[in-house]
């Protein structure tokens, strides 16, 4: 019965701790300053990880977690210097919106600050409209830094 426990338990906390393992490819891209690659690989994690969480009171889907998980799981990697997204940025309140994941990456070439803007939602019916999308990448400067300093008055 134990081992029907272990065996139960394990099915579901591998696959999970699989996922936030760090991705090699990844690490290369970055290292030999293939950014196109490196946009491929964040563009497939959230397209993966689209749906957002119900909170408690399943009224509103939010995608906090995600963006949450997309920066933990950036940071890991060993060619990821820092990495933020604008939680703390004040935002209109349009639909759908959009946010802003930053990293700063060190490359063969030095450090280099990118951001990957994130369609939060999409016009349209049923329950497909409530899903990140990927947009662009784009280089930025200060942008990790700006993002600390919004969220430590926080």
């Amino acid at each position: 019965m134990k081992f029907l426990i272990t065996l139960i338990s394990g099915l579901f906390i591998f696959p999970a701790a699989l996922s936030q393992e760090m991705s090699p490819k990844l690490n290369k891209a970055i290292a030999k300053d293939n950014f196109r690659k490196v946009e491929r690989i964040i563009k497939c994690q959230i397209k993966k990880n689209k749906k957002g969480v119900i909170p408690g009171n399943g009224e509103e889907i939010t995608h906090a977690e995600t963006f949450d998980w997309l920066v933990s799981w950036l940071k890991k990697h060993p060619n990821v210097e820092d990495a933020a997204w604008d939680k703390c940025a004040v935002k209109i309140m349009i639909y759908p919106g959009t946010s802003i994941l930053g990293a700063l990456f060190k490359t063969e070439n030095g450090t280099r600050e990118m951001c990957f803007h994130v369609q939060v939602g999409k016009l349209g019916k049923g329950n497909d409209k409530h899903v990140l999308v990927y947009k662009d990448m784009e280089k930025c400067g200060g942008f990790v830094k700006q993002q600390k300093e919004n969220c430590a008055g926080k």
